[in-house]
């Protein structure tokens, strides 16, 4: 028998770049409380929630299948997880090229070369 499982992303961004995620599992629906105290536990691992120059926030997302997709087993996940790579990479290589074609006449916005 297949025990329902329930999924939940975990965001943590802060002012200073700090972009994390995990994911949480519960065998029960969990109730607001508990999601929240769980989120709470876990950014206190990160040092940005502990420095008061830094503005942070957290939450949660459940992860149902509707509001985000929920892959149906580990091969359809790996697939995801590899093609998630491949278009992050392409999409990190095309900035970068974008970014110093800004430092090029004419893109600069000035008669020469930075």
């Amino acid at each position: 028998m297949n025990a329902t499982r329930y999924y939940y992303k975990f965001w943590l961004k802060s002012s200073r770049g700090t972009d994390e995620i995990t994911v949480r599992v519960y065998d029960y629906k969990p109730d607001e409380e508990t999601l929240k105290g769980d989120v709470e536990e876990w950014t206190e691992i990160f040092s940005c929630t502990k420095v008061s120059e830094n503005a942070w926030s957290y939450g949660w997302e459940e992860i149902d299948g509707t509001t985000l997709p929920l892959p149906k087993d580990r091969e359809e996940c790996l697939k995801w997880h590899t093609e998630s790579c491949a278009a992050y990479f392409k999409a990190s290589a095309e900035r970068r090229l974008w970014a110093s074609l800004l430092c090029k006449f004419p893109y600069n916005g000035s008669s020469k070369d930075c």
